[in-house]
Parts: structure tokens; C-alpha cells; sequence
């Protein structure tokens, strides 16, 4: 099984992240899409982020009906800092070796300042996928030497959405259903999600 993981805070999570997931899955032959909803991301310590039950909600409303896409609790669940270097030891035991992690191109930015960078690599291949108009950076060459990492990138995916401006438009009163799936549209009104001081 070829096993694509996708991490992230999913606040909320977006038709972006869908259309990442669906051409990950595509292009690089994978069986399945874990989504992994962060439960403490220590990249976002002292960031304002919604409650994790919020989070893991959204993103299984979001692929429902969505054909080889799971979503895992692995770090909702988890005490303490969200790693994703023990995420991918956990999954691992849990699925088998051939893991696939997918990062958008601001993951790959700063991905030498994550938790060994260079134990990531030997624990998963990389999909690297970059946005529209975004000039792809490097990783570090000293860190995937010798690891046998199979680094692919996908620049071909047209759709432009960021969750920070979901929640700016959210927090403006403007309509928001063109950029996430209807279902996660529907819960974060039916929470007043991103509504100042709610």
C-alpha cells in the first residue's frame, strides 16, 4: 500500500486541500490520503487555533464520500506538542512503510527547523506541492542525503485558497462557500466559527 500522509492545522480545512489530496493520490499512485488534523502544532504555539474537536470534525465532513481519503486522530489524541517525525513512526507500526508525506510549498520553507527533518526523510518520501505563482523552494540538500528519499513535486494545481483568508471572510460576514466543501461551510456558521470574541 502506497500511503499518502497530509498533516495540517486544517483551520479550517478547504476545496485547496481536497484538490491537493486528489492529485497527490492520482499522479503519484497512491491507495490511500491520511488526513492528519494537528493536535498541538508547536509551529503555532501562541497562535489563536479552534479547539481540536473542531478541527477533526470539519476535515471528516469534508471528505466524506471521498473514495481512498481517511482521516486519522493520531495527534488529536495525543498529550503534548504535535510532532511529525512521531507521527510517521507511530503510522508506520500502525501501516506499513510505504508512506508518502504531502507538504505545500510554505511546509517545505521551513522544514529544516522541524523536529528531525533528516529522521522524516527516512521514515516517508515526499510530495512536495506548490501553489500558483509560488517559487518552489529547496529542501536542504544535507538533509535528504543517504536517505533514500523519493522527493516528487506537483505544481499543476490551480486552486488558489488559504485558511487564513477563509477566516477573514468568515470574520467580515462574506460568503465563503465557493472555498470549502458545503458540510464544512454549514458547521462552522452552525459554531460561529471565527466570529470575533465567539
Amino acid at each position: 500500500m502506497r500511503i499518502g500522509i497530509f498533516g495540517g492545522t486544517f483551520d479550517p480545512i478547504h476545496n485547496g486541500h481536497i484538490a491537493i489530496a486528489k492529485a497527490s493520490l492520482e499522479e503519484c499512485a497512491l491507495d490511500e490520503v491520511v488526513f492528519v488534523p494537528a493536535g498541538n502544532p508547536w509551529m503555532k504555539a501562541g497562535q489563536e487555533i479552534s479547539p481540536s474537536l473542531h478541527r477533526l470534525t470539519m476535515t471528516q465532513y469534508a471528505i466524506e464520500n471521498q473514495e481512498n481519503f481517511l482521516v486519522s486522530r493520531i495527534e488529536i489524541d495525543k498529550t503534548g506538542p504535535s510532532y511529525m517525525v512521531e507521527t510517521l513512526e507511530q503510522l508506520q507500526k500502525e501501516m506499513g512503510t510505504n508512506l508518502h508525506l504531502i507538504l505545500g510549498a510554505d511546509s517545505v520553507e521551513r522544514f529544516s527547523e522541524w523536529k528531525n527533518p533528516s529522521r522524516i526523510v527516512t521514515l516517508s518520501n515526499l510530495i512536495i506541492v506548490s501553489r500558483p505563482h509560488y517559487k518552489l523552494p529547496v529542501i536542504d540538500s544535507e538533509i535528504v542525503r543517504e536517505s533514500g528519499c523519493e522527493i516528487t513535486t506537483l505544481s499543476n494545481i490551480n486552486v488558489n485558497i488559504s485558511a487564513s483568508e477563509i477566516r477573514k471572510n468568515v470574520l467580515l460576514g462574506n460568503p465563503i462557500e465557493e472555498m470549502v466543501p458545503k458540510k464544512v461551510a454549514r458547521y462552522i456558521k452552525l459554531n460561529n466559527l471565527y466570529k470575533a470574541g465567539v
